[in-house]
């Protein structure tokens, strides 16, 4: 596979690019994305970096905060994902959609790696879909950039492509055999597992030199469950429109329009959902623990940032589901201020980690106590 024809970019360029990106993500209209510009760029790079914002949404600041080489590698890796993630969202032949995951999981093993089908522009909802059928039209540009990386970079993201394109295609066979319903909080957590809990393994591996064991790899797909249930509980009427629940008590009203009593469903759903995603909270303090990150660690504000942005999604869910959400910060320079100071302050992120642990626990043994009269299943607790 060729190079990119630009100049290796310096380490201080890198930098600087790298705080104009961050600057830039604060005034990001991520619901708004400038589709016109997005499809003008020709120049590989820039490419990744413009569509990335609108690809990651919260973890683009995650990605951005991370050491510059790291960065531009998890950038590449997440793209892919969410290339992933738009072909089983927005392919229309949901027969077809397994083989064609399987397809995208083997095609980085080429060299160079096949054209992908674009995916017609009227299944997008959104201009949100939009950005991300403009990326899988554009795959080539990410894969110049994935050409410039290292052998061992391009085999990790190889080796996580392929493994979350099987466990995505597995899901993909089950959502149509179920007409489009999983039915237990089982499969709900394979699904988490097969769509973030790969992403999250290839970081943990990219960024921490401790073997990972069985115990840590729990840890891991307990945080990734914990970030993908945000996705699904904020996306749940959504999801419902286009015919695919995450909750067997919501197959009724599959394609449907919303009434009093999708309402109370729905509630309830998303209730029990985020229950399971806070009782999970203890693994990511555990796992930031045995990371054994340097005194100074732009890795563990990355860390930080990523934990922020998901206990400002949760404050937003708690209060969704009729229950008071507890204190904390909003503005996207707050979460990005508090990064930074986790990143030269392992103090600092101690009591971020610690403190939002301690909230998502407390709210999880609320919702058990049933403050709000709604029945909360008990058939799966905190892993």
């Amino acid at each position: 596979m060729g190079v990119l024809p630009s100049q290796p970019v310096t380490s201080l360029a890198a930098t600087l690019r790298r705080y104009r990106l961050l600057t830039r993500g604060v005034f990001t209209n991520r619901d708004g994305p400038d589709l016109a510009h997005l499809r003008a760029i020709e120049d590989p790079e820039e490419f990744v970096w413009a569509i990335l914002p609108h690809a990651a949404r919260s973890f683009a600041a995650s990605i951005l905060t991370l050491p510059s080489g790291k960065a531009r590698v998890a950038a590449v890796a997440y793209l892919y994902c969410r290339m992933l993630d738009t072909i089983e969202d927005l392919h229309p032949d949901a027969a077809s959609r397994p083989d064609l995951l399987t397809e995208f999981g083997r095609r980085l093993t080429d060299d160079p790696p096949p054209p992908v089908t674009p995916i017609p522009d009227r299944w997008a909802r959104d201009d949100r879909d939009r950005a991300h059928l403009l990326l899988v039209a554009r795959c080539g540009l990410v894969d110049e950039v994935f050409g410039s990386l290292s052998p061992p970079d391009r085999d990790n993201i190889c080796t996580l492509v392929s493994a979350m394109a099987k466990g995505m295609a597995r899901s993909s066979r089950q959502f149509d055999r179920q007409g489009g319903v999983l039915t237990s909080d089982e499969q709900l957590l394979a699904y988490c597992d097969a769509v973030i809990g790969e992403p999250a393994l290839f970081t943990f591996r990219m960024l921490v030199d401790v073997p990972v064991d069985e115990m840590i790899e729990r840890d891991v797909m307990a945080v990734a469950e914990m970030i993908q249930l945000a996705n699904i509980t904020r996306d749940i009427d959504r999801d419902l429109e286009r015919g695919i629940a995450y909750d067997a008590s919501l197959s009724p009203f599959l394609g449907g329009s919303e009434n009093a009593q999708r309402k109370r469903v729905v509630r309830a759903a998303r209730q029990h959902m985020v229950y399971l995603a806070l009782s999970r909270a203890p693994a990511y303090g555990r796992l930031v623990e045995i990371a054994g990150f340097r005194p100074i660690s732009e890795a563990r504000g990355a860390a930080v940032m990523m934990l922020l942005f998901t206990d400002r999604y949760y404050r937003s869910a708690m209060a969704a589901i009729g229950s008071s959400p507890w204190e904390g910060p909003n503005l996207v320079w707050s979460l990005y201020l508090s990064a930074a100071l986790a990143a030269v302050s392992p103090a600092w992120a101690q009591r971020v980690i610690a403190r939002t642990e301690r909230n998502f626990v407390r709210a999880a043994l609320r919702i058990a106590d049933n403050p709000t009269g709604i029945e909360i299943r008990s058939d799966t607790g905190p892993r």
